[in-house]
């Protein structure tokens, strides 16, 4: 686990374990929010595997996966990562989100995007962060433009379009501190 826990004023962004899985294929294991993806299922073995493989990645220091708890709740809301970017020729780290259809339109996902952001801008000095995008994903796109990532460089093919969007560092977004950090 190279991620550290962040927290906002409604979440806690703790990094992913395999322990994940169900409450994780509970939240997101559902086609309203599976869609637009090609790797997340809704088979819960299907999503065991897929959490099993990322918690066993390796990545650089500060990088990784984080699943997206409610503070006051303790419920399992959703994911996000901020890890290299496989398809990005400058190497900038690229940034996702998923959060759980119940979840929808209460500012979570943007609350989170914010914290991962302000950790990659501020703690880790990334000076952009990619997004790769469905273009027909209405709702990631418009929380893509409020979280600063703009531009929309077709990806892919007909099968699995994307768009390279890029948020390039600069005040840092909203509130999400490590854990302990003085911020």
């Amino acid at each position: 686990m190279t991620v550290p826990e962040l927290r906002t004023t409604r979440l806690q962004l703790r990094p992913l374990r395999p322990a994940d899985a169900d409450g994780l294929h509970e939240a997101l294991g559902h086609r309203e929010v599976t869609r637009y993806l090609s790797d997340v299922p809704p088979s819960p073995e299907r999503t065991r595997m897929i959490v099993e493989r990322l918690c066993a990645a390796s990545y650089p220091t500060g990088m990784g996966h984080w699943v997206w708890q409610e503070r006051t709740t303790g419920a399992l809301v959703g994911r996000g990562y901020l890890v290299p970017s496989p398809v990005d020729p400058r190497e900038r780290p690229e940034a996702g989100w998923f959060l759980g259809h119940r979840w929808w339109g209460t500012g979570l996902a943007c609350e989170a995007g914010q914290a991962i952001l302000r950790y990659a801008f501020v703690a880790l000095a990334c000076p952009a962060v990619i997004a790769r995008v469905h273009p027909d994903n209405a709702a990631s796109l418009r929380l893509a433009e409020r979280l600063g990532f703009h531009g929309g460089e077709p990806l892919g093919d007909a099968a699995n379009p994307r768009l390279l969007m890029v948020a390039p560092r600069r005040a840092a977004p909203g509130r999400g501190y490590p854990v302990g950090h003085p911020g």
